[in-house]
C-alpha cells in the first residue's frame, strides 16, 4: 500500500468516502465527526467482537486481558476507566473482573452502540457498567 502524495484527506473527503448515507444525520443534518457514521460504527463492531483476524487474537480484548492480569498482580479491583472506549469491547471485558467500569468516547454513536451490545448480549454486567 502507498499513500498519494498531498496533504492527507479532510474529514469530509473521508465522510464521502464512507458514502452519502454516512455524511448525514437523522433528518438530513450534516455532522463533522466520521465515527458517527452508520459504516463506521459497523466497522469498529465487527473489528471489536467479530473473530479473529490473520491468525491475530481480538486487540481489544487482549488489551483488556493484560489490565487485568496486571491489576489482579496489584490486587486492584475496584474501578476501571477505558478511555476511547468505542463501541465497548474492552469495557464488557474489564466489567468481568472489576467492581465498576467507566467507558469514555467522543462518538455518541459508539456509545450507543455499545450500550446496545451491553444490554443484549452482556446483561449481567450491565449495573457494573457506567
Amino acid at each position: 500500500f502507498k499513500r498519494k502524495e498531498g496533504p492527507p484527506p479532510t474529514q469530509q473527503q473521508l465522510l464521502e468516502l464512507l458514502g452519502e448515507e454516512d455524511s448525514k444525520e437523522e433528518g438530513g443534518q450534516a455532522h463533522t465527526n466520521i465515527y458517527e457514521g452508520k459504516t463506521m460504527v459497523d466497522t469498529y463492531l465487527l473489528f471489536h467482537y467479530g473473530p479473529s483476524y490473520f491468525g491475530i487474537e481480538n486487540f481489544p480484548k487482549a488489551c483488556a486481558d493484560v489490565c487485568v492480569q496486571e491489576a489482579k498482580k496489584r490486587g486492584i479491583q475496584g474501578r476501571a476507566l477505558d478511555l476511547g472506549c468505542a463501541v465497548g469491547r474492552s469495557t464488557v471485558d474489564l466489567a468481568e473482573y472489576f467492581n465498576e467500569v467507566v467507558g469514555l468516547d467522543f462518538s455518541n454513536a459508539f456509545i450507543q452502540a455499545a450500550q446496545k451490545v451491553l444490554e443484549e448480549k452482556y446483561a449481567a454486567l450491565t449495573p457494573k457498567v457506567k
